[in-house]
């Protein structure tokens, strides 16, 4: 599971860069969420437990808005990733 997933995180870094950048990478502040293995981790505890973002901001030291934007970029990765077609509302 954790290969699906980091393919289609892959996927998902290769269309984000199909934009010229006006900026070097590497710019601006560091993941807290940097492995693959943390985000996937990170994702189905959310859709296990359905915590808050502000209890979920607590428990992976994150603010609560950034937690709602990780579930954001996240979900749709994790449904792709178990074969599932993404929705968006």
């Amino acid at each position: 599971m954790v290969q699906s997933f980091e393919i289609e995180l892959n996927y998902e870094a290769i269309a984000k860069n199909q934009k010229p950048r006006k900026r070097c990478v590497g710019g601006g502040r560091k993941a807290r969420l940097e492995r693959v293995e943390d985000k996937l981790f990170f994702i189905l505890f959310y859709f296990k437990c359905y915590p808050t973002f502000d209890v979920a901001g607590v428990l992976f030291d994150l603010h609560h808005s950034r937690v709602h934007r990780w579930m954001l970029r996240l979900q749709p990765l994790l449904e792709k990733a178990l074969g599932k077609k993404s929705e968006k509302c």
